[in-house]
């Protein structure tokens, strides 16, 4: 190394052009990891999104059953109607059950196995 002043600063230079390129390029990594979270997070909202949907419409199929066989029993008519009915309620609450512990309270990247 030279004891020259000007090939001091010129390795001083040196030294802060490697240490900016150095932090521009740990920027850009992070970025990138930052848009990638990003891009898992939007997609994970979105599913999410659907998830609730689907659950909304069973909410509402399952409230429509429920009425529906309060009012067939009510009418006494059809006892095929009813058990039916009932058998599908009974159905509906058990697969909202399943679709909501698989969904909201479920390990994340663990094999379902069935």
């Amino acid at each position: 190394m030279s004891t020259d002043p000007a090939s001091a600063s010129d390795d001083v230079a040196g030294a802060a052009y490697r240490e900016a390129h150095a932090a521009s390029e740990g920027d850009e990594m992070a970025q990138q990891m930052t848009d990638s979270v990003d891009a898992e997070e939007r997609a994970r909202e979105q599913a999410m999104g659907e998830v609730s949907d689907v659950l909304t419409n069973l909410d509402y199929a399952l409230e429509r059953a429920r009425k529906a066989l309060e009012r067939i029993r009510k009418s006494g008519a059809h006892p095929n109607a009813e058990a039916a009915t009932k058998d599908l309620v009974d159905a509906l609450q058990a697969e909202r059950k399943r679709f909501v512990q698989q969904t909201y309270f479920s390990v994340p990247n663990k094999t379902r196995m069935f």
